[in-house]
Protein backbone atom coordinates (compact mmCIF):
# COMPACT_ATOMS: atom_id res chain seq x y z
CA UNK A 1 0.00 0.00 0.00
CA UNK A 2 1.83 3.39 -0.45
CA UNK A 3 1.62 6.32 1.42
CA UNK A 4 -1.60 8.43 -0.36
CA UNK A 5 -3.45 4.91 0.25
CA UNK A 6 -2.13 5.07 3.59
CA UNK A 7 -3.16 8.43 4.46
CA UNK A 8 -6.46 8.10 2.89
CA UNK A 9 -7.07 4.59 4.98
CA UNK A 10 -6.13 6.63 8.03
CA UNK A 11 -8.38 9.48 6.75
CA UNK A 12 -11.33 6.65 7.24
CA UNK A 13 -10.57 4.97 9.68
CA UNK A 14 -10.62 8.61 11.75
CA UNK A 15 -13.85 9.71 10.70
CA UNK A 16 -15.30 6.30 11.98
CA UNK A 17 -13.75 6.29 15.07
CA UNK A 18 -14.38 7.46 18.55
CA UNK A 19 -12.43 8.35 21.61
CA UNK A 20 -11.56 5.17 22.40
CA UNK A 21 -10.35 4.52 19.32
CA UNK A 22 -8.58 7.84 19.16
CA UNK A 23 -6.44 6.77 22.27
CA UNK A 24 -5.56 3.49 20.69
CA UNK A 25 -4.50 4.64 17.45
CA UNK A 26 -2.98 7.93 18.91
CA UNK A 27 -3.99 10.97 17.43
CA UNK A 28 -0.22 13.05 17.80
CA UNK A 29 1.41 9.91 16.38
CA UNK A 30 1.68 11.90 12.78
CA UNK A 31 4.97 9.91 12.29
CA UNK A 32 3.15 7.99 9.33
CA UNK A 33 1.13 8.34 6.53
CA UNK A 34 -1.94 6.34 8.24
CA UNK A 35 -1.38 8.28 11.75
CA UNK A 36 -1.44 12.13 9.93
CA UNK A 37 -4.76 10.90 8.20
CA UNK A 38 -6.43 9.09 11.02
CA UNK A 39 -5.63 12.98 12.81
CA UNK A 40 -6.94 14.52 9.83
CA UNK A 41 -10.21 12.28 9.91
CA UNK A 42 -10.69 12.94 13.81
CA UNK A 43 -10.35 16.88 13.39
CA UNK A 44 -12.92 16.81 10.64
CA UNK A 45 -15.57 13.63 12.29
CA UNK A 46 -18.00 16.33 13.46
CA UNK A 47 -17.64 18.87 10.91
CA UNK A 48 -19.89 19.08 8.28
CA UNK A 49 -17.24 18.14 5.23
CA UNK A 50 -16.58 15.06 8.01
CA UNK A 51 -19.66 13.71 8.22
CA UNK A 52 -20.40 14.01 4.52
CA UNK A 53 -17.34 11.92 4.16
CA UNK A 54 -18.20 9.49 6.95
CA UNK A 55 -21.64 9.13 4.93
CA UNK A 56 -20.18 8.03 1.83
CA UNK A 57 -17.39 5.79 3.14
CA UNK A 58 -20.17 3.77 4.55
CA UNK A 59 -22.58 3.70 2.52
CA UNK A 60 -21.45 3.93 -0.89
CA UNK A 61 -23.67 6.79 -1.87
CA UNK A 62 -22.44 9.67 -4.33
CA UNK A 63 -24.33 12.92 -4.72
CA UNK A 64 -23.50 16.45 -6.33
CA UNK A 65 -22.83 17.79 -3.65
CA UNK A 66 -19.90 15.04 -2.34
CA UNK A 67 -18.62 15.02 -5.83
CA UNK A 68 -18.19 18.39 -5.96
CA UNK A 69 -16.29 18.75 -2.87
CA UNK A 70 -14.07 16.04 -3.88
CA UNK A 71 -13.70 17.63 -7.62
CA UNK A 72 -12.47 20.81 -5.13
CA UNK A 73 -10.50 19.07 -3.07
CA UNK A 74 -8.63 17.35 -5.67
CA UNK A 75 -8.13 20.21 -7.76
CA UNK A 76 -6.43 22.13 -4.73
CA UNK A 77 -4.13 19.06 -4.09
CA UNK A 78 -3.09 18.99 -7.68
CA UNK A 79 -2.33 22.59 -7.15
CA UNK A 80 -0.52 22.52 -3.84
CA UNK A 81 1.34 18.95 -5.71
CA UNK A 82 2.66 21.38 -8.91
CA UNK A 83 3.26 24.28 -6.29
CA UNK A 84 5.69 22.44 -4.02
CA UNK A 85 6.56 19.02 -6.07
CA UNK A 86 5.00 16.46 -3.23
CA UNK A 87 2.54 13.79 -3.14
CA UNK A 88 -1.06 13.76 -1.45
CA UNK A 89 0.84 13.22 1.91
CA UNK A 90 2.96 16.18 3.06
CA UNK A 91 5.12 15.15 6.57
CA UNK A 92 4.49 16.18 9.94
CA UNK A 93 2.12 19.26 10.41
CA UNK A 94 1.10 18.86 6.72
CA UNK A 95 -2.56 18.70 5.53
CA UNK A 96 -5.33 16.73 3.51
CA UNK A 97 -6.49 17.79 0.43
CA UNK A 98 -9.59 17.27 0.51
CA UNK A 99 -11.32 20.11 1.86
CA UNK A 100 -10.66 24.25 1.70
CA UNK A 101 -10.77 24.17 5.73
CA UNK A 102 -8.73 21.32 6.39
CA UNK A 103 -7.33 23.28 9.88
CA UNK A 104 -10.35 25.07 10.54
CA UNK A 105 -11.77 22.59 13.01
CA UNK A 106 -8.26 22.65 14.73
CA UNK A 107 -9.54 23.42 17.79
CA UNK A 108 -12.13 20.52 17.89
CA UNK A 109 -9.39 18.18 17.07
CA UNK A 110 -9.43 16.48 20.74
CA UNK A 111 -12.67 16.90 21.35
CA UNK A 112 -13.42 13.61 21.52
CA UNK A 113 -10.39 12.30 23.83
CA UNK A 114 -11.02 15.33 25.95
CA UNK A 115 -15.47 13.91 25.68
CA UNK A 116 -14.14 11.00 26.55
CA UNK A 117 -11.60 11.52 29.58
CA UNK A 118 -14.42 14.02 31.09
CA UNK A 119 -16.99 11.33 30.90
CA UNK A 120 -14.69 8.97 32.35
CA UNK A 121 -13.69 11.42 35.19
CA UNK A 122 -17.06 12.27 36.17
CA UNK A 123 -18.30 8.87 36.08
CA UNK A 124 -15.07 8.58 38.32
CA UNK A 125 -16.32 12.01 40.57
CA UNK A 126 -20.19 10.48 41.15
CA UNK A 127 -18.96 6.64 42.18
CA UNK A 128 -16.82 8.50 44.52
CA UNK A 129 -18.93 10.95 45.78
CA UNK A 130 -22.16 8.07 46.36
CA UNK A 131 -19.34 5.86 48.08
CA UNK A 132 -18.63 8.83 50.58
CA UNK A 133 -22.01 9.89 50.96
CA UNK A 134 -22.36 6.16 52.16
CA UNK A 135 -19.80 6.11 54.49
CA UNK A 136 -21.01 6.18 58.40
CA UNK A 137 -18.57 8.98 59.07
CA UNK A 138 -20.27 11.04 56.01
CA UNK A 139 -23.85 9.79 57.34
CA UNK A 140 -23.55 10.77 61.12
CA UNK A 141 -21.57 14.16 60.20
CA UNK A 142 -24.57 15.04 58.20
CA UNK A 143 -26.84 14.21 61.07
CA UNK A 144 -24.68 16.45 62.89
CA UNK A 145 -24.54 19.10 61.22
CA UNK A 146 -28.86 18.53 61.00
CA UNK A 147 -28.48 19.06 64.47
CA UNK A 148 -26.76 22.05 64.94
CA UNK A 149 -29.38 23.81 62.72
CA UNK A 150 -32.34 22.56 64.51
CA UNK A 151 -30.39 24.20 67.74
CA UNK A 152 -29.26 27.28 66.09
CA UNK A 153 -33.45 27.68 65.23
CA UNK A 154 -34.57 26.79 69.06
CA UNK A 155 -35.96 23.58 67.81
CA UNK A 156 -34.39 20.90 70.65
CA UNK A 157 -36.56 18.18 70.38
CA UNK A 158 -35.12 17.17 66.76
CA UNK A 159 -31.44 18.26 67.44
CA UNK A 160 -31.38 15.64 70.19
CA UNK A 161 -33.42 13.15 67.80
CA UNK A 162 -30.55 14.12 64.68
CA UNK A 163 -27.39 13.35 67.44
CA UNK A 164 -29.22 9.97 68.91
CA UNK A 165 -29.86 9.37 64.81
CA UNK A 166 -25.69 9.82 64.78
CA UNK A 167 -24.92 7.48 67.47
CA UNK A 168 -26.79 4.86 65.86
CA UNK A 169 -24.75 4.41 62.93
CA UNK A 170 -22.31 1.54 63.40
CA UNK A 171 -18.70 2.76 63.12
CA UNK A 172 -19.41 6.33 62.88
CA UNK A 173 -16.85 8.14 65.20
CA UNK A 174 -18.14 11.58 65.46
CA UNK A 175 -20.09 12.27 68.85
CA UNK A 176 -21.29 15.91 69.97
CA UNK A 177 -21.69 14.98 73.52
CA UNK A 178 -21.80 19.01 75.01
CA UNK A 179 -24.36 19.77 71.91
CA UNK A 180 -26.60 17.12 73.19
CA UNK A 181 -26.04 18.06 76.75
CA UNK A 182 -27.11 21.66 75.88
CA UNK A 183 -30.09 20.92 74.11
CA UNK A 184 -31.83 18.23 76.81
CA UNK A 185 -30.95 21.27 79.25
CA UNK A 186 -32.59 23.61 76.88
CA UNK A 187 -35.63 21.32 76.40
CA UNK A 188 -35.95 21.05 80.15
CA UNK A 189 -36.09 24.62 80.59
CA UNK A 190 -38.31 25.29 77.72
CA UNK A 191 -40.83 22.66 78.49
CA UNK A 192 -40.83 23.92 82.41
CA UNK A 193 -41.62 27.17 80.88
CA UNK A 194 -44.69 26.09 79.19
CA UNK A 195 -46.49 24.34 82.41
CA UNK A 196 -45.21 27.61 84.58
CA UNK A 197 -48.05 29.61 81.80
CA UNK A 198 -50.24 26.58 81.75
CA UNK A 199 -49.38 25.24 78.32
CA UNK A 200 -49.54 21.67 78.23
CA UNK A 201 -49.08 21.28 74.55
CA UNK A 202 -46.29 18.61 73.49
CA UNK A 203 -45.09 18.98 77.22
CA UNK A 204 -45.82 15.39 77.73
CA UNK A 205 -43.61 14.31 74.33
CA UNK A 206 -40.72 16.38 75.27
CA UNK A 207 -40.48 15.05 78.73
CA UNK A 208 -40.81 11.62 77.58
CA UNK A 209 -37.25 11.92 75.19
CA UNK A 210 -35.79 14.13 78.08
CA UNK A 211 -36.28 11.34 80.63
CA UNK A 212 -34.73 8.30 77.42
CA UNK A 213 -31.32 10.08 78.32
CA UNK A 214 -32.16 10.87 82.07
CA UNK A 215 -34.46 8.55 83.30
CA UNK A 216 -33.76 9.34 86.98
CA UNK A 217 -33.86 12.82 86.77
CA UNK A 218 -36.38 13.23 89.45
CA UNK A 219 -37.27 17.67 88.47
CA UNK A 220 -38.04 15.82 85.32
CA UNK A 221 -40.27 12.92 86.60
CA UNK A 222 -42.16 16.01 88.93
CA UNK A 223 -43.07 17.89 85.71
CA UNK A 224 -44.17 14.89 83.93
CA UNK A 225 -46.12 14.21 87.07
CA UNK A 226 -47.88 17.32 86.82
CA UNK A 227 -48.54 16.92 83.10
CA UNK A 228 -50.28 13.69 83.59
CA UNK A 229 -52.36 15.23 86.70
CA UNK A 230 -53.08 18.03 84.60
CA UNK A 231 -54.72 15.52 81.56
CA UNK A 232 -56.56 13.69 83.77
CA UNK A 233 -54.02 10.71 83.99
CA UNK A 234 -54.53 10.08 87.59
CA UNK A 235 -53.39 6.05 87.68
CA UNK A 236 -50.16 7.13 85.52
CA UNK A 237 -49.44 10.29 87.93
CA UNK A 238 -49.29 8.28 90.99
CA UNK A 239 -46.86 5.68 89.10
CA UNK A 240 -44.93 8.79 88.93
CA UNK A 241 -45.29 10.75 92.01
CA UNK A 242 -45.03 7.02 94.26
CA UNK A 243 -41.62 6.76 92.40
CA UNK A 244 -40.04 10.16 93.23
CA UNK A 245 -41.30 9.88 96.80
CA UNK A 246 -39.40 6.75 97.11
CA UNK A 247 -36.48 9.44 96.75
CA UNK A 248 -37.42 12.47 98.30
CA UNK A 249 -40.01 11.95 100.66
CA UNK A 250 -40.20 15.23 102.15
CA UNK A 251 -41.30 16.29 98.63
CA UNK A 252 -44.40 19.05 98.99
CA UNK A 253 -45.06 19.63 95.86
CA UNK A 254 -44.81 15.79 94.46
CA UNK A 255 -47.04 15.03 97.88
CA UNK A 256 -49.99 17.60 96.72
CA UNK A 257 -49.56 15.71 93.34
CA UNK A 258 -50.42 12.64 94.99
CA UNK A 259 -52.97 13.71 97.30
CA UNK A 260 -54.92 15.60 94.41
CA UNK A 261 -54.66 12.34 91.93
CA UNK A 262 -55.36 9.79 95.09
CA UNK A 263 -58.89 12.32 95.03
CA UNK A 264 -59.62 12.21 91.75
CA UNK A 265 -59.00 8.68 91.20
CA UNK A 266 -61.99 8.02 93.71
CA UNK A 267 -59.85 7.54 96.60
CA UNK A 268 -60.35 10.76 98.50
CA UNK A 269 -59.76 8.44 102.52
CA UNK A 270 -56.23 8.18 101.56
CA UNK A 271 -56.02 11.40 100.09
CA UNK A 272 -56.75 12.89 103.66
CA UNK A 273 -53.88 11.35 105.64
CA UNK A 274 -51.70 12.68 102.30
CA UNK A 275 -52.46 16.45 102.63
CA UNK A 276 -51.76 16.62 106.76
CA UNK A 277 -48.04 15.62 105.79
CA UNK A 278 -48.12 17.91 103.87
CA UNK A 279 -49.75 20.38 106.69
CA UNK A 280 -47.18 19.22 108.53
CA UNK A 281 -43.95 19.75 106.54
CA UNK A 282 -45.97 23.46 105.34
CA UNK A 283 -47.94 24.36 108.35
CA UNK A 284 -51.08 27.00 106.80
CA UNK A 285 -50.42 26.06 103.25
CA UNK A 286 -54.29 27.54 101.88
CA UNK A 287 -54.32 25.21 99.22
CA UNK A 288 -53.35 22.15 101.23
CA UNK A 289 -56.14 23.39 103.10
CA UNK A 290 -58.47 23.67 100.49
CA UNK A 291 -57.67 20.44 99.18
CA UNK A 292 -57.97 18.41 102.72
CA UNK A 293 -61.77 20.19 102.99
CA UNK A 294 -62.36 18.99 99.34
CA UNK A 295 -61.52 15.70 99.55
CA UNK A 296 -62.87 14.97 103.24
CA UNK A 297 -65.97 16.32 101.14
CA UNK A 298 -66.14 14.26 98.02
CA UNK A 299 -65.10 11.15 100.62
CA UNK A 300 -68.22 11.78 102.47
CA UNK A 301 -70.09 12.21 99.09
CA UNK A 302 -68.88 8.83 97.73
CA UNK A 303 -69.72 7.43 101.27
CA UNK A 304 -73.16 8.44 100.87
CA UNK A 305 -73.16 7.46 97.02
CA UNK A 306 -71.80 3.66 98.56
CA UNK A 307 -74.75 3.80 101.04
CA UNK A 308 -77.64 4.52 98.25
CA UNK A 309 -76.09 2.12 95.91
CA UNK A 310 -76.24 -0.71 98.76
CA UNK A 311 -79.60 0.36 99.76
CA UNK A 312 -80.63 0.23 96.55
CA UNK A 313 -78.77 -3.25 96.30
CA UNK A 314 -80.15 -4.92 98.93
CA UNK A 315 -83.45 -3.59 98.08
CA UNK A 316 -83.77 -5.06 94.89
CA UNK A 317 -82.36 -8.01 96.32
CA UNK A 318 -85.21 -8.26 99.32
CA UNK A 319 -87.60 -7.03 96.09
CA UNK A 320 -86.72 -10.50 93.90
CA UNK A 321 -86.58 -12.55 96.58
CA UNK A 322 -89.96 -11.79 98.05
CA UNK A 323 -90.97 -11.78 94.53
CA UNK A 324 -90.02 -15.44 94.58
CA UNK A 325 -91.21 -16.61 97.61
CA UNK A 326 -94.91 -15.06 96.99
CA UNK A 327 -94.32 -16.80 93.38
CA UNK A 328 -93.61 -19.98 95.56
CA UNK A 329 -95.72 -19.73 98.31
CA UNK A 330 -98.63 -19.40 96.03
CA UNK A 331 -98.31 -22.50 93.86
CA UNK A 332 -97.61 -24.54 97.66
CA UNK A 333 -100.81 -22.80 98.26
CA UNK A 334 -103.02 -24.19 95.31
CA UNK A 335 -101.29 -27.41 95.54
CA UNK A 336 -102.18 -27.99 98.83
CA UNK A 337 -106.08 -26.82 98.50
CA UNK A 338 -106.22 -29.07 95.58
CA UNK A 339 -105.45 -31.85 97.26
CA UNK A 340 -107.84 -30.91 100.20
CA UNK A 341 -110.65 -30.58 97.92
CA UNK A 342 -109.74 -33.75 96.13
CA UNK A 343 -109.51 -35.56 99.42
CA UNK A 344 -112.99 -34.28 100.88
CA UNK A 345 -114.62 -35.10 97.47
CA UNK A 346 -113.21 -38.64 98.26
CA UNK A 347 -115.22 -39.20 101.55
CA UNK A 348 -118.42 -38.47 100.06
CA UNK A 349 -118.34 -41.14 97.65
Amino acid sequence: MGKKEEFEQGVKDGQRGGSMDDLAQGVGNVNSPYGEGYKYGAEHRYSDQGQRLHSYDNTGVNDATRSTDQRKSSGQSQNSRQAQGEESFSGSGSSYSYSDDDHSSSSGSSAGIVGGVAATILALSVAGLIYHESLPSTRSRALVDEAFRHYSKHEYIEAVKDLDAAEEIPGASIRVPDLEERSLELLLEETKGKINNGKFGGTLKSLELYLEHKPNDLKALEYKAEVLTRKGKNVEALRVTYRILDQEPNNVRVLQLTGLNLAKGFFPDQAIPVYDRVLQLKPGDQWTTDARKKAADRSIFLKRQYLLGDIMFWGSVATFMGFFAWMFGTVVYEQWKNKREIKAKSRHI
